[in-house]
């Protein structure tokens, strides 16, 4: 029971239900469920422990090739690589409840994004890093739709992140990070709170819940001096990107202006902007896949959040240069911090009750 109504599960598991003529199984209804919304059984360790598998199996395609020495110009090597890719897709549509075949297929996905990445990065001169960067989009936009892989389509968007934000950092421009950043977040705003959840863009979806952490990870760590060389850039643009996206988030789940007038979320917004202006893109960035995730009740979302959230507290402090009083007060107004985003979190969940009760209004009405 919540607030003296009872939940969907308990008006399913009703005896009074359940003996009913029209009574539809449990099981069949979870069934029904998993099917429209491409829901997997799978447990996160089986994915994991199988993407390592492909992982560890596409290297020793890698040192096969490289050892053996079959093609002796360095543009057959992507040939190969794209005939890798090909058959990886084919075996993904062969037998997606097969181990064997989705590993298989996972690790020639692999192997033949890797053969092309270093063949067009040694055949352009200078090695011109965006060569890498627009081969990994030729294969995100012609073997995204052909591989049934869930695994491979999750690891080609967040490969074409990374190899962007390679580029990006080699050609030292600080406006395309930013241009990066924002497109991250929006990909990530429209996936999970649009109007575009299809079971085919649910890949997609996973990918981009990790790409604009790990793009804020690596510039945060290399402007703090936390990974090889530094990169001076102002992180004020994308602070301010994340801030705008995260009202927005706000906005989304109170989904009345009469709730917008309250006081609480008149509280949200001003402490958004104010963390706006003296915290990291980072911080802001597990903060709101927090807010999404609690939200939504999405699970991933929450532990990625969590995941994330002690690192860039950390790449935070380690960037601080004051002595240990000044930092004992950084750390006090960081526990407040997380205190607010708590109650931000309640604030979020409240917010969607009460949409979801004038949606259902408007129904009975």
């Amino acid at each position: 029971m919540k607030d003296g109504h009872p939940t969907l599960r308990e008006v399913l598991e009703d005896p009074a239900v359940l003996g009913s003529r029209d009574a539809i199984p449990l099981e069949e209804i979870r069934g029904c469920l998993r099917k429209k919304w491409g829901l997997r059984r799978d447990l996160i360790g089986v994915q994991l422990l199988s993407a390592f598998g492909a992982w560890f199996a596409a290297v020793f395609f890698l040192f096969f090739f490289e050892n053996v020495g079959l093609f002796p110009r360095e543009e057959w090597n992507g040939g190969m690589g794209v005939v890798l890719l090909v058959f990886g897709a084919f075996l993904s549509r062969v037998d997606s409840k097969s181990v064997f075949l989705s590993q298989g297929s996972l690790a020639l996905g692999l192997t033949g994004s890797a053969l092309l990445w270093f063949t067009v990065y040694d055949l352009l001169p200078d090695h011109q890093l965006e060569g890498m960067a627009l081969s990994q989009l030729l294969v995100c936009l012609i073997f995204y739709p052909l591989s049934r892989s869930f695994s491979f389509r999750v690891f080609a968007p967040i490969a074409l992140s990374v190899l962007a934000l390679f580029w990006v950092w080699g050609e030292k421009m600080e406006w395309a990070f930013h241009a990066l950043v924002a497109l991250e977040a929006f990909l990530f705003g429209v996936l999970w709170l649009g109007r575009w959840q299809k079971p085919a863009l649910l890949p997609l979806a996973y990918a981009s819940a990790l790409m604009l952490p790990i793009s804020l990870l690596f510039v945060e760590m290399r402007v703090n001096e936390l990974l090889w060389g530094r990169m001076v850039i102002d992180f004020r643009p994308s602070a301010l990107l994340i801030s705008l996206g995260l009202l927005w988030v706000y906005a989304r789940f109170a989904g009345s202006r009469s709730l917008m007038k309250k006081p609480e979320f008149v509280i949200a917004v001003l402490g958004t902007l104010a963390l706006g202006a003296v915290s990291t893109p980072g911080l802001l960035g597990a903060m709101g896949l927090l807010v999404v995730g609690r939200g939504l009740g999405v699970r991933y979302l929450v532990v990625l959040a969590y995941l994330f959230f002690p690192v860039f507290l950390w790449t935070y402090y380690a960037s601080i240069q004051v002595d240990l009083a000044t930092k004992s007060w950084i750390l006090m107004a960081s526990g407040l911090l997380l205190i607010l985003i708590q109650q931000l979190l309640h604030w979020v969940e409240v917010w969607g009750e009460s949409g979801s009760e004038k949606g259902s209004e408007g129904v009975e009405a």
